[in-house]
């Protein structure tokens, strides 16, 4: 039995030779390695884009639903400010239609969150995470604020009633529409008459709809456009 004992290295040439081979496939090894990374997360990101996006322009038709309202909402109030000034001044209130409300929809946050939890929202451009960034804060002020205007309007839906009503109730009223009011003010400057409609900026450079379907003809929307104060 023969024990074949390895040759020696003979000079530093021959040394550096066989360390520049070792480091040669480490480096080929590292580089590869990589590559199926990088491929890996530029699946995960573009799938998970596609979603954003989609949730994006969810976000887009909520907001400029609201705006689309905007008119309906301000005649309404204008309309029980009326209603609260006879009832303040003991004159008959005149015949009263339904109040109606304004309508949103739902925006989720979920996907937004997966993209941060998994590392997908980290793998994107810098530009890329600040429109999503710039987004999520428009969208996060205007859940805030409707979100502050809803029990408002519920709270209104009293006056669909108004003959039963009790004097607590009537303050309750007051209260609401003073709410409302506000709510609507804000409401209004950011999504309708500010030049810059400071909250729907931050959606430039998606692809969105020109013209989201409108809420105007749904349920409690529908009421709200028509006149309360009949005849």
């Amino acid at each position: 039995m023969h024990v074949h004992v390895p040759k020696p290295l003979h000079g530093w040439r021959e040394f550096f030779g066989e360390v520049g081979i070792i480091v040669v496939g480490v480096l080929i090894a590292i580089g590869a390695e990589q590559a199926v990374e990088a491929w890996h997360w530029h699946e995960v990101v573009s799938s998970e884009r596609e979603v954003l996006d989609q949730d994006v322009a969810d976000q887009w038709e909520s907001m400029v639903g609201r705006a689309d309202m905007q008119p309906c909402v301000d005649a309404r109030l204008t309309e029980i400010g009326t209603v609260l000034a006879r009832h303040d001044a003991g004159k008959p209130l005149g015949r009263l239609g339904p109040v109606g409300r304004p309508m949103y929809f739902g925006n989720q946050s979920a996907v937004w969150q997966m993209a941060v939890a998994d590392q997908s929202f980290a793998h994107m451009s810098v530009a890329m995470r600040r429109r999503y960034t710039a987004v999520q804060g428009s969208v996060a002020i205007f859940d805030q604020t409707t979100d502050a205007e809803k029990p408002s309007w519920l709270a209104l839906q009293q006056i669909n009633h108004s003959d039963h009503l009790s004097p607590a109730a009537w303050d309750d009223v007051r209260k609401a529409y003073d709410a409302a009011v506000d709510a609507n003010a804000v409401l209004e400057r950011a999504l309708v008459t500010n030049a810059k409609t400071e909250w729907l900026s931050a959606f430039d450079g998606f692809t969105l709809k020109a013209h989201p379907q409108s809420l105007r003809g749904v349920g409690a929307v529908k009421d709200l456009c028509r006149p309360m104060i009949l005849g």
